[in-house]
C-alpha cells in the first residue's frame, strides 16, 4: 500500500504518552520513519507514559500515517500508581496505619486497601506478615501487591486460612523476593521479576488438598510438602525448579499433559516421590531442559527416582550439556510414548552427562535418533523394558568422557515384553558393559560401533528372541550372543587364553567358495555354505577352538551330524577339523573347530562346512591314545575294520599326537572305498598295525 515508492510514515502518540526509536531519547514530538522502493524495513518503537500522565487509568494511543496507506492505531492501555510502604510499627499488612506513601513512614497511610491504582510495596521483611484476610482488590483489578524492593532478600508468606489473600489479589514479586503459599489458594500473580521465588508449601496429604500449581512462567519455583499436581500444557520456570518434600508430583492424567520447560537446575530433594496421583503413570511430566545461553543444566535428585513422561531439549540455537549428580536414576516413559529426546535441531549438541545413574526405558518410550544427542556414562544399569508401542526402541548414542575409551554401564538390561513385535534398540559409540542381560530383544550397533568397541565382561542369557547384533568384544573363552537381522549365530570360544576377542556374524556368503585342495584329498564333493559366516579378531598371539551355533533351517545344512568348520585363508576354504554335536538336528546344532592358532594380529573368517559324500566321519581331536574316547569327536571310536565310504581324520589338539596303541585286534585295517586322513602338521604314532587294503 506504499505510495509513492519512497517517503515517510509518521509516528504520533496521544496525550500522556512519549515515544522512541532507541528505548532512550523519549519524546511527545512525532518521529518520521523513512521507508524506499515501497518497503520499510523493521524499526522498534519504545512506548512509556509521559510524566505529565494523571494518576489512575489510562488509555492512549499511537498512530501511524503515510504512503497513502490506511492509518493504522495502536491502542495503549495502563495505569499510573501511588506506592505505599510499610514502615510503620508493625500493625499487620492488613491493616492501613502499616502503610505510608514514604518511606521514612512520615507520609499518609491509605484509606482502604480496595481503591484503585494503589501499589503496596512490601519493603521490610519485619512487617511482612498478617492475621486474617487481605484482600487488596479494586475496581479493574487496578491495585496490586509488589514483595520485595529488587535488592534485599524478602519472604513473604501466604497464610492458610480460609481466603487469608484472595485470588483476586495482584502480586507483582521482584528480583530476591520469595512469596510462600501456605494457603490452598493462591493470590494472582501479576509480574514474576527475574530472580524472584514461589513456592507452593501448602501441606496437606489428603486427595482433598491436592495443589494445582499454575502454569505461568515463573523465575524460581518450589514444590514443597503435599501433593502437588501439575497444571496441564507448560509451566515455564527462567530460573530453578525445586520438589521438596512432595508426597506425590504428577500431571493431569488427560490432555492437556504437563510439561516444565526450565532453563536452570532441576531438583527433586528430601525424598520426594512421583504418583500415584492422580492416576499413576498417564499423568507423568514433561521435562524440557531448555537452557539457552549454553548451560550446563543440572538434574539434581539424590536417591530419588525420578518419573518422567519425557526428559527433552527443545532449543536448537545453541550447545547444552544436562548433568545428573549422583544418586538421580530416570524413569522415562508410559503407555502412550515419551522416553529421552535429547535434541530437536541439527545445529547443535546436547549430552545428557549421566555419571553412574540409573537409565530406564518402559511402556512405549523411545530414546529418539537424532545425530546431535549422546549419553556419557561411568557406571550404573541402563534398562530397555519397552512394553507398548509398535516401534522400536530407538537409539542411545554414546560420548567417550576424557580418559575413557568408552561409556562404561554396569548392567545393561533387554527385556521387552513378549507381546512386542518391534523390539530393537540401537547403540552408537564404544562402550564397556560388566553385565549385558538379554531376556527378550535385539541390542542393535550401529556402524560407529564397528570402528570402536562393543566390550562385555559377562552375559546373561541370550536367545532367538534375544542378542546382539554386531560386533562384540570379550575376553579369552566366552560366550558371544550374536546375531544378524532376524538370525541368531551364537559362538563360544574356548582354550582362548587371556586375549581379546571381538566376533561378528553375517547373515549371507562372504562371495568366494573356492575349496582349498588339501581339503579336496578328503572330500572331493566338499561345500561351504553360502548364507552365513563369522569374524573373529584375536587382539593378541594365542589361539582358541570356536563352537559356532545355528538356530534355525537352511537349505545348507542337509546332513547335521556331519557338519565341519571351514576357514578362509587367503583365497579359498580350507577344513578345520570342525566336530559336529552328535544331537544336531535340522533346525539347531553346533560345530566346534579344531584349535585355529593366531601367531599375528588379524581377523579369521569360518563357515559352516559339509561333505557332500555319504559316510560316518571320525575325528582324532585329542592327545594320547587311540583307544580312549575322549580323544575323539563325540567320544565315538572308529571301528577296527573301516568300510568304504567312512574316514578316519587324525587331527590332534595343537601340538598333540595320535598314538595308536591297543587298537582292536592289534591293527586298524582301512577297507577298499574307506579313508583315513592325516592333517597337514598332524603326527600319528603307530605301535600297532596299520593295514590299508
Amino acid at each position: 500500500n506504499l505510495t509513492p515508492a519512497a517517503g515517510d510514515i509518521t509516528i504520533t502518540p496521544s496525550a500522556g504518552l512519549e515515544i522512541s526509536t532507541n528505548n532512550t531519547s523519549f519524546g511527545t514530538a512525532p518521529i518520521l520513519v523513512p521507508y524506499t522502493a515501497g518497503a520499510l524495513a523493521s524499526t522498534p518503537i519504545y512506548v512509556r507514559l509521559a510524566a505529565s500522565a494523571a494518576q489512575g487509568a489510562f488509555s492512549g494511543s499511537i498512530t501511524h500515517t503515510g504512503g497513502t496507506a490506511p492509518t493504522a492505531t495502536v491502542t495503549v492501555t495502563g495505569g499510573v500508581f501511588q506506592n505505599y510502604y510499610n514502615t510503620k510499627a508493625n500493625n499487620g499488612l492488613n491493616v492501613v496505619t502499616t502503610w505510608s506513601t514514604t518511606t521514612d513512614g512520615t507520609g499518609p497511610s491509605p484509606a482502604n486497601f480496595t481503591d484503585g491504582y494503589q501499589l503496596f510495596n512490601i519493603i521490610n521483611q519485619t512487617n511482612a506478615n498478617y492475621t486474617g484476610v487481605w484482600d487488596v482488590t479494586a475496581t479493574g483489578n487496578t491495585s496490586r501487591v509488589v514483595v520485595g524492593n529488587g535488592t534485599a532478600p524478602l519472604t513473604f508468606t501466604v497464610q492458610p486460612g480460609a481466603d487469608s489473600l484472595t485470588g483476586a489479589t495482584r502480586v507483582d514479586v521482584l528480583n530476591n523476593g520469595t512469596v510462600v503459599l501456605l494457603n490452598n489458594r493462591r493470590p494472582f500473580f501479576n509480574n514474576l521479576a527475574t530472580g524472584s521465588t514461589v513456592s507452593y508449601a501448602q501441606t496437606g496429604t489428603t486427595t482433598a488438598d491436592t495443589i494445582r500449581v499454575a502454569n505461568l512462567s515463573y523465575f524460581n519455583l518450589i514444590l514443597k510438602d503435599g501433593i502437588k499436581l501439575l497444571s496441564g500444557n507448560t509451566t515455564t520456570v527462567r530460573g530453578d525448579f525445586t520438589v521438596d518434600n512432595v508426597l506425590n508430583v504428577n500431571g493431569p492424567n488427560a490432555t492437556p499433559f504437563a510439561t516444565i520447560n526450565a532453563f536452570g537446575d532441576v531438583n527433586f530433594i528430601n525424598g520426594s516421590t512421583f504418583e500415584p496421583q492422580p492416576a499413576g503413570d498417564a499423568g507423568r511430566i514433561t521435562l524440557a531442559m531448555n537452557n539457552n545461553s549454553g548451560g550446563p543444566q543440572t538434574i539434581n535428585g539424590p536417591g530419588v527416582d525420578v518419573l518422567l513422561f519425557r526428559l527433552r531439549r527443545d532449543s536448537t540455537t545453541t550447545d547444552n550439556d544436562i548433568n545428573l549428580t549422583p544418586g538421580t536414576n530416570l524413569t522415562l516413559g508410559n503407555s502412550a510414548g515419551g522416553g529421552l529426546q535429547l535434541n530437536q535441531g541439527a545445529a547443535t549438541t546436547t549430552i545428557l552427562h549421566k555419571g553412574s545413574n540409573n537409565l530406564t526405558l518402559i511402556g512405549a518410550a523411545v530414546s529418539t535418533s537424532t545425530a546431535q544427542g549422546a549419553i556419557t556414562s561411568t557406571g550404573g544399569n541402563i534398562t530397555i523394558a519397552k512394553s507398548q508401542g509398535t516401534s522400536n526402541a530407538g537409539t542411545l548414542r554414546f560420548q567417550i568422557l576424557s580418559g575413557q575409551t568408552g561409556a562404561i554401564v554396569d548392567n545393561f538390561v533387554v527385556n521387552f515384553d513378549p507381546a512386542q513385535t518391534r523390539d530393537s534398540i540401537t547403540v552408537e559409540g564404544a562402550m564397556f558393559i560388566n553385565n549385558i542381560t538379554l531376556t527378550k530383544g535385539r541390542v542393535v550397533l550401529g556402524p560407529t560401533v564397528g570402528t570402536l568397541n562393543f566390550f562385555v565382561f559377562t552375559v546373561t542369557g541370550g536367545s532367538t528372541s534375544s542378542f546382539i547384533d554386531g560386533s562384540v568384544t570379550r575376553l579369552g573363552s566366552a560366550f558371544f550372543p550374536i546375531g544378524k537381522g532376524t538370525k541368531y549365530a551364537p559362538v563360544q570360544l574356548s582354550d582362548a587364553g587371556t586375549v581379546n576377542y571381538t566376533v561378528a556374524y553375517k547373515n549371507t556368503g562372504l562371495g568366494n567358495y573356492t575349496i582349498d585342495t588339501n581339503t579336496l584329498a578328503i572330500y572331493p564333493s566338499y561345500a561351504v555354505s553360502d548364507q552365513e559366516y563369522w569374524n573373529i579378531l584375536a587382539q593378541d598371539l594365542g589361539g582358541y577352538k570356536a563352537t559356532f551355533f545355528y538356530t534355525e533351517a537352511n537349505s545348507f545344512i542337509t546332513a547335521p551330524t556331519a557338519m565341519s568348520i571351514a576357514k578362509f585363508k587367503n583365497t579359498d576354504w580350507e577344513d578345520m577339523d570342525g566336530v559336529p554335536n552328535a544331537a544336531n538336528t535340522a533346525t539347531s546344532g553346533s560345530v566346534t573347530s579344531g584349535f585355529v592358532p593366531v601367531f599375528s594380529s588379524g581377523s579369521d573368517t569360518f563357515t559352516l562346512a559339509k561333505p557332500n559324500a555319504t559316510g560316518i566321519t571320525y575325528t582324532f581331536i585329542g592327545n594320547g591314545n587311540w583307544d580312549n574316547p575322549a580323544n575323539w569327536s563325540n567320544n565315538t571310536i572308529p571301528p577296527a575294520t573301516l568300510t568304504a565310504p567312512n574316514t578316519i581324520i587324525i587331527s590332534p589338539m595343537f601340538g598333540g599326537s595320535c598314538i595308536a596303541t591297543n587298537i582292536v585286534g592289534g591293527q586298524q585295517i582301512i577297507n577298499t572305498g574307506a579313508k583315513i586322513f592325516i592333517k597337514p602338521n598332524a603326527r600319528i604314532v603307530l605301535p600297532g598295525n596299520l593295514v590299508i587294503q
